[in-house]
């Protein structure tokens, strides 16, 4: 049965003629199960296991059916979806076609304005002759002010002209009245053309005092001559300044005229502006010609949306239909290849078939048993001396080499053993870890000004971690000795099992070889429905993949839109369906491996007999030398625990030594971990170790497992 696990493998890893990728991937997972160390060859015969993978193939086939009909509904629900979608689209498309050419028949009429274009010209229009009328209303204010303060200032001129000539006259008495109404006259009520004094003394000349005055009195007439000669300069002054104000008014006037002149031409010339675009309105009938191209353009659009559409519509129904009858056409072979598995698993699992495969399976167990312990003693005590070799000390480790020189190749002492080499991989690279983030913190926390703390410290810290250290390898010692005990017990009831086993494989030897024959032929039965079958599936084609729940797709995209074509519909099955001819041509190759595997034993039975005689006195004395050096073993630990607590003694008396040292220097190190010092003086020493102590585990483990070391 070694042989047929091994034989069964390398068919599943060969390739098949004609055989695709899913199929050899069957193929491989069917005989990677069936090729279990463990299951195929000590816990279930395999009989029992190809009846399990055909009932599990049967189940799976059913499963598949389930999913292929789950995965057909998802495709006929995208067939109604696409082609609901396509004909709603149509349908709305239809709709907006009628819009669209009523639209464009109402922009060819003008009946529709698109744009505010007229409502702002109009706006526009009615501001421009609004500004235009209110600026020629204020030009004509202007010219009304202009022409009343130029007269107003002629005439101050000319009466400043009569006044300055009756001042050269002075012959009449009634001259200086004359004079004074003249003044009066020319005086402008706006005092800024003269000096406040001289408005005042030209507001009071002609006084009747001064008449009088003026005619007896020969003194006051000569002060009145000077008088009048202020007077008149006076005027003179005057009437010089209204000359310069008359010609400045001129000037303002003339620049009024030339800028009004000028935007009233700018203005009238925007106003028609406006009133021209307001009779082309470009900007509207723009807009009327871009609209209708858009919808001209949109019209075109749906229109050949629609008959795209309806292609889509052509196309989709008759995928629909060919899918319908691809899925029922599968339907009905998977149909009879579960019928062609029910009768094999018929013929295997029948009572007299489970009876006979039971015996001549059953047969072979003790001498599968003692064949594989022959073959793993050399590998074991390689292991073992592998352990011993990296030890150290580590009691652990002696005692795991102790433990793997009884190991006879059963798998489940293997595993045990593979699962305590594994632990204590994991517990050597945990302690090393934990070094690691124990020295890093240390490291981080050390400062300059501890140097004599430290020096106390870390004597203290390496004795009492060397302290603690031997306790612990005291109880591991006491472990120790208590595994080696219970290790000698497991031993003796070994070895009396094994006395009482070798009693009763002689018995069965014979009674076995009638049920291995009887094996053999239904053996050959079921293969041969089997094979019928899935050979007149297959008959004058390659195997086709089969895709079933192999074939995945991604998740279903909307519905397209109009015009657009439809998403690819959700992943199925594809192709005509063979069987699952990947699984069943891998269960026929374990039956055939059986069937052969079944008369090897037949003729293995006597040689075999005779090997497991030998085996088993070699067996026995292994064991017994086996278990006369751990007894001796369990002396030296003995001693090694007294020597470890004589060690403890003298530490602890070290450490109190240096404890009175450190006194004074401890309100320095209060941050400092106690163990600090002992990881930063061992890590180095302790890593070493424990990586030569993984380096041996993994090397005995491979050793086991058939690797060989120069």
């Amino acid at each position: 049965k070694r042989e047929s696990a091994a034989a069964v493998s390398r068919l599943a890893r060969r390739p098949l003629q004609g055989e695709t990728r899913s199929m050899r991937a069957a193929s491989v997972l069917l005989a990677a199960v069936a090729a279990d160390s463990s299951a195929l060859r000590l816990s279930v015969n395999p009989i029992t296991r190809v009846a399990k993978l055909l009932s599990d193939l049967g189940k799976k086939l059913e499963a598949d059916a389930k999913e292929e009909k789950k995965l057909f509904n998802k495709f006929e629900c995208w067939c109604t979806k696409v082609q609901k979608a396509k004909d709603e689209s149509i349908e709305k498309a239809e709709s907006r076609i009628e819009e669209l050419t009523h639209l464009i028949s109402d922009l060819d009429a003008g009946k529709i304005e698109l744009t505010d274009e007229r409502e702002n010209l109009e706006k526009q229009v009615d501001k421009l002759k609004k500004e235009k009328k209110k600026m020629e209303k204020s030009r004509d204010r202007q010219i009304a002010d202009y022409d009343t303060v130029k007269d107003e200032t002629e005439k101050a001129i000319a009466a400043l002209d009569e006044a300055i000539t009756r001042i050269d006259s002075q012959t009449e008495e009634g001259s200086l009245a004359v004079i004074k109404w003249t003044i009066k006259k020319a005086l402008p009520q706006d005092s800024s053309f003269i000096s406040t004094e001289a408005h005042k003394y030209l507001a009071k000349l002609g006084a009747p005092d001064d008449v009088k005055n003026l005619n007896k009195d020969a003194k006051f007439q000569e002060d009145y001559s000077k008088k009048s000669g202020k007077i008149k300069q006076t005027l003179n002054a005057m009437k010089s300044k209204f000359g310069v104000y008359l010609s400045e008014l001129e000037e303002k006037e003339a620049t009024d005229l030339a800028n009004y002149n000028e935007l009233h031409t700018a203005k009238t010339a925007e106003l028609d502006e406006a009133k021209t675009a307001m009779t082309n309105m470009e900007e509207e009938n723009a807009a009327r010609r871009k609209a209708k191209n858009e919808a001209e353009d949109e019209k075109t659009d749906l229109e050949d949306n629609n008959t795209a559409d309806r292609d889509f519509k052509t196309e989709t129904q008759t995928t629909c239909d060919d899918k319908k009858t691809e899925f029922e056409t599968r339907e009905t072979a998977r149909n009879e290849e579960q019928e062609a598995i029910q009768e094999a698993i018929s013929i295997l699992r029948s009572d007299d078939a489970r009876d006979t495969f039971k015996k001549s399976f059953n047969s072979q167990t003790a001498f599968v048993q003692l064949g594989q312990a022959k073959k793993s003693d050399n590998a074991a005590k390689e292991a073992a001396a592998q352990l011993r070799a990296v030890a150290n000390g580590n009691s652990a480790l002696r005692i795991l080499a102790a433990k793997i020189e009884t190991v006879r190749g059963t798998p489940t002492e293997f595993e045990a053993i593979f699962t305590s080499i594994d632990d204590l991989v994991k517990e050597l690279k945990e302690d090393q870890d934990q070094d690691l983030a124990d020295k890093t913190d240390c490291d981080s926390q050390r400062r300059e000004g501890t140097i004599t703390a430290k020096r106390h410290s870390k004597t203290i810290d390496k004795k009492n971690g060397e302290i603690e250290e031997l306790k612990q390898q005291i109880v591991a010692h006491n472990d120790d000795i208590k595994a080696l005990n219970t290790t000698i017990a497991e031993l003796h009831d070994q070895l009396r099992e094994a006395e009482t086993n070798r009693e009763v494989e002689h018995a069965r030897y014979q009674a076995d070889k009638l049920d291995d024959q009887t094996a053999k032929s239904l053996v050959h039965q079921a293969k041969g429905v089997l094979k019928t079958k899935y050979e007149s599936m297959a008959a004058l084609q390659k195997a086709r993949e089969f895709t079933g729940l192999a074939q995945t797709g991604s998740k279903a995209d909307p519905i397209a839109a109009g015009g657009e074509a439809p998403p690819p519909p959700p992943s199925t099955f594809s192709g005509t369906y063979e069987g699952a001819q990947g699984a069943a041509k891998g269960i026929l190759a374990i039956l055939a491996t059986v069937e052969e595997d079944i008369q090897h034993d037949i003729d293995k039975a006597d040689a075999e007999e005779d090997s497991a005689l030998t085996a088993y006195n070699k067996f026995k004395d292994d064991t017994e030398t086996s278990i006369e050096d751990k007894e001796d073993l369990i002396g030296e630990i003995e001693g090694t625990i007294a020597d470890k607590e004589g060690e403890i003694g003298d530490l602890e008396t070290d450490v109190s030594d240096e404890n009175d040292s450190l006194n004074g220097t401890l309100t320095q190190l209060k941050t400092i971990e106690p163990g600090c010092d002992f990881i930063a003086v061992n890590y180095e020493t302790r890593t070493t170790r424990r990586n030569d102590e993984i380096d041996g585990l993994a090397k005995a483990k491979a050793i086991l497992q058939g690797a060989k070391f120069d």
